[in-house]
């Protein structure tokens, strides 16, 4: 379980930042352009060096699990809409690139 996250000096972060406590279940709200997305893209890619400035800390120590956040750029990611064929849809990041490749040949 994440105890607390620290977010700075990246996107609308300054280099003050935020730090945040966590608890069991939280919900995350706020207006556009306040930093939902890179909080939840800080959870998808914390080894990314745009967040080194930034900190996750574990109740436990590391996670010895994976950790997946469903936001915007998980879909644009994994899911692949053909309009040819309405309400049909690939799911999966692999499957994702494989048919851009065959719309591209």
């Amino acid at each position: 379980m994440i105890e607390k996250i620290r977010i700075k000096e990246v996107a609308s972060y300054d280099p003050t930042g935020i730090e945040v406590n966590l608890s069991k279940i939280n919900y995350i709200y706020g207006s556009n352009g306040t930093g939902k997305t890179t909080f939840s893209e800080l959870l998808r890619n914390r080894d990314n060096q745009k967040f080194s400035s930034c900190n996750i800390e574990w109740k436990q120590g590391s996670p010895d699990f994976d950790l997946f956040v469903y936001n915007r750029n998980f879909i644009q990611e994994n899911f692949s809409i053909h309009n040819d064929i309405k309400g049909i849809f690939t799911l999966g990041k692999e499957s994702t690139e494989i048919l851009a490749l065959i719309d591209k040949k």
